[in-house]
């Protein structure tokens, strides 16, 4: 039987492809907000050996240590803020996490993202404005409020020299939202 390792198929596998696009094998690399830590598993089998990830939600991190360990993978994965982490890495990505931040809220984030590896990758759901408020449901990511992500593109240029924009579109992926991606550079200055 085939290992499943994607959620959501369609716009997983398209994920997979970008990450493959973007990310070298010799890098160092970073996860925020790994949830399940599917990526990072898609990029070990892929044969990525320098993975970290970081999720702040203690259960979430405890259930994917669980099956890592399972699986034997050497991913390092902490429990904590992102904005308690200062470690440098070659590139980091997340997926469907800087939505649930206001505007305010994500240039602090993204500012701080900015300054541990040289090369990121943003991928979110388009959203035009804002919904999920207040809601204690289960939908969208862990039923976090979601906020327009019109502006990313702009709020990204204030922290990258170079930014390449995609969009996933949702009747390729089956989904109600398109999704769009950021591959964002930073000149280190020396």
């Amino acid at each position: 039987m085939e290992k499943k390792l994607f959620y959501w198929d369609a716009v997983s596998e398209e994920i997979g492809k970008l990450l493959l696009r973007h990310l070298n094998k010799d890098m160092d690399i970073c996860e925020i907000g790994f949830a399940s830590g599917h990526f990072l598993e898609f990029l070990y089998y892929e044969g990525y050996s320098n993975l970290s990830g970081i999720e702040v939600r203690t259960d979430i991190y405890q259930e994917t240590m669980i099956k890592f360990s399972k699986q034997n993978m050497e991913i390092d994965l902490m429990n904590k803020d992102v904005l308690e982490m200062y470690k440098k890495y070659d590139a980091i990505y997340t997926t469907g996490l800087i939505q649930c931040f206001d505007e305010k809220e994500r240039g602090f984030l993204l500012n701080h993202l900015s300054q541990l590896a040289p090369v990121a990758i943003y991928i979110v759901p388009e959203i035009e404005k804002n919904r999920n408020k207040d809601s204690r449901e289960k939908v969208a990511v862990a039923g976090c409020r979601e906020f327009s992500t019109g502006n990313i593109a702009y709020e990204l240029s204030n922290c990258y020299s170079s930014i390449y924009v995609g969009k996933i579109d949702k009747s390729q992926i089956g989904l109600n939202d398109n999704f769009l991606y950021y591959v964002c550079e930073r000149q280190l200055i020396r």
